[in-house]
This record gives structure tokens, C-alpha cells and sequence, in this order.
């Protein structure tokens, strides 16, 4: 507006809780708090990002990409997941595929103790221009050392990032042997140093249950671990801190995401301050990658939604590295899956300009604060782990593990209990068949990989293994509006089962209506079953296996599973 007189008149934070009590009806603006998984605040209302920022948090220590510049430049790397087993000359044409059409680098994940020919897997490829990140488990290293054999022992020869994660989700690493072998090709000739060395990895544990307070948490505590151990080694920390790297989730709730990355580089200055380093001359080299616990088998599609939010989190977040996952991953991803996880880096980088930006969310109050808010918690969540004798000590007696299956059980509650939806599962649900899970993909192994959506999945392979019948049974006469939103949320559960349901309503023809379909469930819409009692004593004495339940008695079940259950007709009538 170029006229002073049409500019917005000066507003306090008491004029704004006004504006929004008034829309709310008188309401507190409180009311509108919410929680996420960690029990962290998400407010409705922020002050402005300016007044939020304070002394050392005002920094460019949680804003900058390890290098500003070149993903100013050309962007960030697009790291193409691959899991490498099966033919090799097919493995090398998606390679092919994956370069010649916007991957930067390519994240190899391979079976542990696998035998992989390196000739086979990059015929075609120039090694240099394409960064080779390895993932095995715990046996990366002796993947590592295989690769350097090689390439003749000559590093330069590739663009390598070893991938040594001492404190794997896998639970059962040697960390002792991954640290030894980290520091040997760490004191190998400056030309012959992989790019990175050591990739810490809260992604896998986030995929096995824990929070995004833990799984920072988890993240810092390795770092801090790697280290004090390097230092012991005879390692300076700067030469060090040079050759980690960190990878972590990346939710469907892009702020959330976004809030992670800047987080986990607020936590990282702090260790490196501590060592006396610059973190502004010491930055964190980040990479991030979506959730593969929030996707499902059922209704795929939407997984192509979530991780395009994931995304849009990482790269307004400054990672210097993302990873997009085919949409049907699950079920063994498609060449058609695993170029839109790419064309969707692409476009924004190209069309968006996201990339162009140093810092696209600095200064938004509510981008401050949530960063602020994780970032204390994760400090505080780490500096737990450091009294229970830091990483080493919290992994090997199973801390890590108990976090992951607290988060997982906790994550699994709120969905049975209603608390938390996933699109095309329990909100909007897809009545298509569940697809089978491909066992030897990257989503395969469900201790690796706890999928909420993994618990509507099987119910809805009983449900379709047993096919019950089910008849929805509608009062006579006119439905007021409770009795139609009771109907709708059985028609919601019913769908949310997979389960097929007919409609019918009562008068003079029910009785032999019913003893036609022979239906395992009748669900009456209304609150209790008393207006058929009559109907039910007369189908219980003919059908005693038929299950009779109110609308009321499912829909307000405190869990959801118990109410499908109901439904399967696997309940006595009372």
C-alpha cells in the first residue's frame, strides 16, 4: 500500500487474543493449544519471530546449510534411495535412470554380508560425479572396505560417503569395531578421506518408534559419543567434525519437519561450541528423508501427499541432502514411483526457487518458537542420555531400543484410540484390498519399520479372509440429526474395516428380511437396542450366532480395534 492512510493501524498481542476470542465466540484462545507426540506445545498464536530470537539462538548457527552457497547455487542433493538385491544389470540400469534424470548421489542400501559386484552395479557411471553413500547395517564398514578395494584403494576415484553408524537401529553393531574402523580411514592421506565418514542416523530410529525429541535426542548423544572417542584416538575435533554427517525424518507435517532441521543444527552448534570450534565455521552437514513409518499399504497414492509435505519441510529447513521415496515402496517401488520422488525435488528447486533462499522461514514467530521448543527438549533429552554414560552405555543396554518401543506403543495407542488419523486408512479410508507388503524392500522388515497404519492393515486382512455380513438397520420413520451422524460414523468405521455393509430399514418385512441375509452383525442405528428388543429375542432364538449392537456401542468405543472386532461378529449378544 503506498498511502500511509491505508496501512493497518499499530495491534498489540491483546488486540489479536481479542480478534480471535471474538471469532471464537467468546472462547479462550487458549482452546485452540494443541500437543504434539512429545507433549510439546503448538500454539494458534505467536508473537512475531523478531521478538522470539535471543542471544545466541538469533544466529545463523541453526539457519545456514553447510554449504550456502552451493545450494544457493545448483540446490540440494537429491539422494536417490536404492536397495541393491536382485539382478545387477537391472540394479545398474536404475542407477542409470536415477542419474541421467536429476539424482545427485544415491543412498545404497544393502543386505548385511552381501556380496556386491561393483563392476556390474556402476558400469556407465562416473563415479566422481555421483556421491555413493553405503548402508548395510552392521557391516557397512566391510561394505566400505569392499568398495575401496574397488576402486584399487584410490578414494578420489569416488565421491564416497562411508555411512558408519555405530549406534544403528539394528540393535546389534559392534560399536567398539564401527568407531575403529571410522578413525582408521579418518587418519588415511587428506586425499584419500572419504566426504564423510560417520553418518548418524535418527531416521532409522525414528522408522523404529521414537519421537522427534528422542530421535534428536539419540542423534546428539551419538555425535557427542563419536567425538570424545575421536579425540581419545588422537583425532582433532574440527578434522572430526568435518566428517559427520546426520540424517533424520522428515514428518507429513511439514513445520514440524522444518522445526527438526533447524533444531538438530541448534543442538550441533552446542556440542561443537563445547569443543571449542566455531559453529558457524563448523556447520552441520544435514540429511534428511520422509518418514517410511507414516506410509501405508492401504490407498498409495496419499503416500505421494505425505512425502511431498516431508519435503517442502526439509528443503525450507536448509537440509543440504533429501531422499524421496517411491510411493509404493512398500510394495516394491515402481520406476514410475521413484521419478515423481525425484521430478518433486526437482520442481522445487527449478520452478519454486525454494533453493534460492538462505533462510525462507526465519523471522515466523510460530518456525522460532516450535524450533526453540524442540531444540531445549532434544537438549534436555540428550543431557539424560549423557548421565546414563552417553551413547555407548545407553546402546548397549537397550535405552535407545526402550525409547523406539515406547514411542511405537505410544504412537499405535493414539491411533486405536482415535487421537491420531491417517488419511485413506482411518480418515477418508479406502475400501481397496490390502496390497502385500514387498518382505525383502526397505519397508519389509516391521521391526525396522513400525507403521501405525500396520494395525488397520491386518484387521482389514481378517476382515476379508472372514467376509462377515452386516446389515445396517435404520429406525422407522424420520432420522433427526443425531440418529444421521450416528449413521455416518458407522458408515466410517464400517469403511475404515473394509467391511461391506447393507442397509435396511425397519417395518413390517424386517424379521424375514433379516432371516434372508443370515447377517453375522446387525448394527441399529440409534443409542441402545431397546426398540428391538421384540426383533432381537425372535432373530436370537432362530440366528443365536447373529450379533446385535447399537450405533452407539461401536461408534463411541474407546478403542477403535474393539469396535472392528465387534463388527467381525466375534461378540455374544448380552
Amino acid at each position: 500500500m503506498s498511502s500511509v492512510d491505508n496501512c493497518f493501524p499499530p495491534a498489540s498481542r491483546d488486540d489479536w487474543v481479542n480478534a480471535v476470542e471474538k471469532m471464537l465466540r467468546n472462547a479462550a484462545a487458549d482452546s485452540l493449544l494443541r500437543y504434539d507426540e512429545d507433549g510439546l506445545i503448538v500454539d494458534a498464536l505467536y508473537d512475531s519471530g523478531s521478538t522470539q530470537l535471543a542471544g545466541d539462538m538469533a544466529t545463523s548457527v541453526r539457519r545456514l546449510s553447510h554449504d550456502p552457497v552451493q545450494r544457493v547455487a545448483f540446490g540440494w542433493d537429491i539422494r536417490q534411495p536404492l536397495h541393491i538385491n536382485g539382478d545387477v544389470k537391472a540394479i545398474n540400469k536404475c542407477i542409470i535412470d536415477d542419474v541421467e534424470q536429476g539424482a545427485t548421489s544415491l543412498w545404497l542400501r544393502a543386505d548385511r554380508d552381501a556380496q556386491i559386484d561393483f563392476g556390474g552395479l556402476f558400469d556407465g557411471i562416473m563415479l566422481p560425479a555421483v556421491g555413493v553413500h553405503l548402508d548395510s547395517g552392521a557391516s557397512t564398514y566391510q561394505l566400505v572396505d569392499r568398495f575401496i578395494a574397488y576402486i584399487d584403494g584410490d578414494i578420489s576415484k569416488a565421491n564416497l560417503h562411508a555411512g558408519l553408524d555405530p549406534f544403528m537401529a539394528e540393535g546389534d553393531a559392534d560399536s567398539d569395531v564401527i568407531l575403529a574402523a571410522g578413525f582408521a580411514l579418518a587418519n588415511r592421506a587428506a586425499t584419500q578421506i572419504p566426504t564423510s565418514i560417520f553418518a548418524v542416523n535418527g531416521w532409522h530410529w525414528h522408522n523404529k518408534g521414537v519421537t522427534a525429541v528422542n530421535e534428536l535426542a539419540i542423534i546428539l548423544s551419538s555425535v557427542t559419543d563419536i567425538m570424545r572417542r575421536a579425540m581419545e584416538a588422537g583425532i582433532a575435533p574440527r578434522a572430526i567434525a568435518a566428517l559427520i554427517e546426520v540424517t533424520i525424518a522428515l514428518p507429513a507435517d511439514l513445520y514440524a519437519g522444518l522445526a527438526k532441521c533447524r533444531a538438530i543444527r541448534h543442538g550441533w552448534a552446542g556440542i561443537v561450541s563445547a569443543l571449542g570450534l566455531d559453529p558457524d565455521q563448523h556447520r552441520l552437514r544435514l540429511h534428511a528423508a520422509p518418514s517410511l513409518r507414516m506410509f501405508s499399504l492401504l490407498d498409495q497414492d496419499v503416500n505421494m501427499l505425505r512425502s511431498t509435505t516431508a519435503l517442502l519441510g526439509g528443503a525450507l529447513g536448509n537440509a543440504d541432502a533429501l531422499t524421496g521415496f517411491a510411493h509404493d515402496i512398500l510394495t516394491g517401488e515402481t520406476a514410475r514411483g521413484r521419478r515423481l520422488a525425484r521430478m518433486t525435488q526437482l520442481l522445487m528447486i527449478e520452478e519454486s526457487g525454494i533453493a534460492k533462499a538462505i533462510d525462507p522461514a526465519g523471522g515466523s514467530g510460530f518456525i522460532e518458537a516450535r524450533a526453540d521448543d524442540l531444540a531445549k527438549a532434544a537438549w534436555s533429552a540428550f543431557q539424560m542420555l549423557e548421565s546414563k554414560g552417553g551413547a555407548s552405555s545407553c546402546y548397549k543396554d537397550n535405552v535407545f531400543a526402550d525409547l523406539a518401543s515406547e514411542g511405537q506403543a505410544k504412537a499405535n495407542a493414539r491411533l486405536v484410540m482415535g487421537d491420531a488419523m491417517i488419511l485413506g486408512v482411518t480418515l477418508q479410508p479406502d475400501m481397496a484390498p490390502v496390497a502385500d507388503i514387498d518382505a525383502g524392500g526397505w519397508g519389509g522388515d516391521g521391526s525396522l519399520i513400525a507403521r501405525p497404519a500396520h494395525i488397520i492393515e491386518e484387521f482389514r486382512r481378517k476382515a476379508s479372509a472372514r467376509q462377515p455380513r452386516i446389515i445396517c438397520l435404520l429406525p422407522s420413520g424420520t432420522m433427526d440429526q443425531a440418529l444421521q451422524s450416528l449413521k455416518a460414523d458407522s458408515d466410517q468405521l464400517c469403511a475404515i474395516g473394509g467391511l461391506s455393509v447393507i442397509t435396511l430399514v425397519c417395518g413390517a418385512d424386517t424379521a424375514r428380511d433379516i432371516r434372508a441375509a443370515k447377517p453375522d452383525v446387525v448394527i441399529y442405528i440409534a443409542s441402545k437396542l431397546d426398540a428391538i428388543a421384540g426383533l432381537r429375542a425372535d432373530m436370537s432364538a432362530l440366528m443365536p450366532d447373529t450379533t446385535f449392537v447399537a450405533a452407539a456401542d461401536i461408534t463411541g468405543a474407546s478403542s477403535l480395534i474393539d469396535a472392528l472386532e465387534l463388527l467381525l461378529g466375534q461378540q455374544t449378544n448380552a
